[in-house]
């Protein structure tokens, strides 16, 4: 995504971190996907190897001004072009306006139960 806000313009990249690259089979996505990984498991210190290098990727490139990092084991809950239409615009997301509290603050309270 590429756009202007604020007098500046902002883009997206997308790295990927995969636990598995060699199941990965779409050629698009494995040229995404970082030439190492840390194979984590849930609840693993690997998972924060992961993050720092998919940071370290990223940040190589110096028109580099956001990182949103996402999963794919997490239900999403909107699609990748509105979080970044969020981030890099600074525009209003459904998610943000639903959430509202009365301090102006975003925020969404999930019931667990």
């Amino acid at each position: 995504l590429d756009g202007r806000a604020g007098g500046f313009t902002s883009s997206a990249e997308l790295y990927v971190h995969a636990k598995n690259p060699e199941r990965v089979r779409s050629a698009w996505l494995r040229s995404k996907t970082l030439p190492v990984t840390h194979r984590p498991d849930w609840n693993d210190v690997r998972i924060v190897r992961a993050i720092l290098s998919l940071i370290a990727e990223a940040l190589k490139d110096a028109r580099m001004t956001h990182i949103l990092l996402c999963t794919e084991s997490c239900v999403p809950i909107t699609t990748l072009k509105e979080a970044a239409r969020s981030v890099l615009l600074d525009e209003i997301c459904p998610w943000e306006e639903e959430g509202k509290s009365s301090e102006g603050k975003s925020g969404k309270s999930v019931d667990w139960d």
